[in-house]
């Protein structure tokens, strides 16, 4: 499975330490910010991750701003996306497991940094029930 990351310059920082992290186990794209400009804007990542994305079929992304919630809004403005902030490793786990979640968006400044292993894991080692959970996602 191919992993996307991408992050703003709030989040630079803890994507470095994730690909570190993700690096023996996944291919990693990683489409910016690639190094650390303060003047940038997390749209200008989150959209060159869902291209990426739709280039990779079957392939998750991970993004990363201060808090999660502006990537997860840009997003979540394209089709072919389900993205969710993970807030815990439960969320994230439920959010591929019923809503076949594609994207993790993270906050640098919100996540404990003890947690984001934990909720990285879940996000990409589990796998969607499919069932009555198909035709919900369907109606998203």
């Amino acid at each position: 499975m191919k992993i996307i990351v991408a992050s703003d310059h709030a989040g630079f920082k803890l994507k470095q330490e994730i690909k570190k992290m993700l690096e023996n186990e996944y291919e990693l794209i990683d489409v910016g910010n690639l190094e650390l400009d303060k003047d940038d804007d997390y749209t200008d990542f989150a959209e060159k991750a869902v291209v990426e994305l739709e280039k990779n079929v079957g392939s998750r992304a991970i993004l990363i701003c201060g808090t999660g919630i502006g990537m997860s809004i840009k997003a979540n403005r394209y089709k072919s996306v389900r993205a969710v902030l993970g807030a815990n490793r439960k969320l994230a786990e439920m959010a591929v497991r019923h809503n076949n979640a594609n994207v993790l968006c993270l906050g640098a400044r919100t996540t404990c940094c003890f947690k984001v292993n934990g909720i990285i894991k879940a996000f990409l080692e589990t796998k969607f029930e499919g069932g009555r959970h198909e035709r919900r996602v369907e109606k998203l």
